[in-house]
């Protein structure tokens, strides 16, 4: 899982890029599975990478 959580955000930081958008201004990620388990063992991956692009809740 945590391999696929790496990839999965490798090539969604690359399909952004190409887009000339930037990583900050993501508002909405969603995160679907059939192994909730193991998706949170592996939760640190998503929240590092979240934490290195400066992706914060917007403020309402």
């Amino acid at each position: 899982m945590k391999i696929q959580i790496e990839k999965a955000l490798e090539n969604l930081e690359k399909v952004i890029l190409q887009a000339d958008f930037e990583m900050q201004n993501i508002v909405r990620l969603n995160v679907y599975t059939t192994e909730h388990s193991e998706l949170f063992k592996n939760f640190d991956v998503l929240q590092n990478w979240i934490f290195k692009h400066q992706i914060h809740r917007p403020q309402l």
